[in-house]
Formats: C-alpha cells, structure tokens, sequence
C-alpha cells in the first residue's frame, strides 16, 4: 500500500497493524456455486436458440398477408373507426339539413321587377341620430341568374344610380307608399353613385370628424363653426346642451 500521509497517531497504528497482518479483500467462490452458474448460462443460450428456431415461421406468416388486409383488420377493432364513422354521419346530416335550408329559402324569395320601389337599410355611420334609416330606392335593372336566390337587382335614388347590385334580402318592400318623385325620375339623367353617398346626401350627413367640443360651439375653436357647418346629434358625444351652432 501507499505510505501514510498524515502524522495523526490514530493512523499510524493502523498503518502498523496493517503491515504486520495481511487483509484479504475477497474469499474464493464455492466450486458448487459456480457450477450451478455454468449450468444456468447453458439452460439461457439453449432457450434463445429455441426463440431463434421459431421466429422465422411467424414472419413468413406476416409476410404472406398483404398490408390492406391487414389494415382493415386492425381499424376494424380500434375506437378511431368508430369516431370517423360518428363523424361521417356528423358531416352528412349537416350538409341535407344546409340543402333544405337552401330549397326552403328559394321558395321563400320574393321577386321583383322593374320600377318596383323598395328601401335599403342605412348604417349608422352614414346617418345621424335622428335621420332615417331606409334609403328608398326604385330598381331599373334586373340581373336574373338560373335560380332565383342568386338574382341581383340594379337600384337608383334621386340622387344617382347605385353602383352595386343587391340581392333582394337586402330590400324593404315599399311599393305600397306613395314615391311619387321616385316614379317619376328621369333615369337617363342620373350619374352613377356609391351606396355610401347615396346615403349620406339623402340623409345630409357629413363625412367628417364630429366635435368634441363641451362648450357653445359659437367660436372658431369648434372644428363645425369653423368649417361653416351645423352640429349634428353625433357631436359632444351627444351630451353638449348649450351648444349654440346644432342643427
């Protein structure tokens, strides 16, 4: 062994004691011990030449199925082919449910014609508080398709003829009113118009910013006097009372 590398007392008389009697680390192993290891080893390798000898029938047995075949018989057990056909049935009721709704909104759709007068919704941002909220309209074109859902109508205003086509969804029936001007209107002498305008020059709305003024309104402060132009019901928030310039 090593020589001692302390000068403590305690190990020096281990180191002594060491030298005068030999430790012996292990003992020999029992011959009938290592006999029963050897036999153990020999009863391993003879089991695994057996695994050996059995393995090649089953993969030639795998081999001869074919992989479709195998594939269906192993989804036909599996919880996956039974979401799928869940979901199958899922998907085909929900699309007969959508073609009934279908046939039932095409006998529902009403169909006009020309020089009908009907009425188109106005947004809120394109009117004020107390404007109104339907553009009346008189159709002067009709753009028939194969089925009648997909019909789209041209429309004019006093104002211009309307860009866009509508579908008939989008109108208010209105031909039991009077409209005496729409009736009358010179269709030639119209230019075309977006529905955007159309709205805001029959309601006399203006495109811009409302103010935000808390005062009278009566100086150039306010963005409205300063442009020569009235307060509507958008401005102040709508909370303003002593405005002097509203409409």
């Amino acid at each position: 062994g090593q020589a001692l590398r302390i000068d403590h007392d305690f190990w020096q008389e281990i180191h002594k004691q060491s030298k005068n009697s030999s430790i012996v680390n292990e003992e020999e192993i029992d011959e009938s011990i290592v006999n029963d290891f050897n036999l153990f080893n020999e009863s391993s390798t003879a089991n695994d030449s057996t695994c050996m000898d059995i393995s090649p029938p089953i993969s030639n047995l795998l081999t001869n199925i074919s992989e479709t075949e195998f594939a269906d018989k192993f989804c036909q057990n599996t919880p996956h082919k039974r979401i799928r056909d869940e979901a199958e049935i899922c998907y085909l009721q929900t699309a007969e449910r959508q073609l009934k709704n279908y046939e039932r909104a095409l006998k529902k759709q009403k169909i006009f014609q020309i020089n009908d007068i009907i009425g188109l919704k106005i947004a809120n941002v394109d009117r004020s508080n107390m404007a109104t909220s339907i553009l009346p309209c008189r159709i002067v074109q009709v753009f028939e398709k194969e089925e009648s859902l997909n019909t789209t109508y041209k429309v004019a205003t006093l104002y211009g003829i309307i860009s866009d086509s509508f579908a008939s969804s989008d109108f208010t029936d209105l031909s039991k009113t009077v409209s005496a001007e729409l009736r009358q209107l010179d269709i030639k002498a119209l230019s075309s118009i977006t529905f955007i305008q159309a709205c805001q020059l029959f309601t006399q709305y203006k495109s811009y910013q409302v103010c935000k003024c808390v005062g009278s309104c009566d100086t150039n402060r306010c963005p409205c006097k300063k442009q020569s132009i009235k307060c509507c019901s958008k401005c102040h928030r709508g909370k303003c009372i002593l405005c002097k310039n509203n409409v």
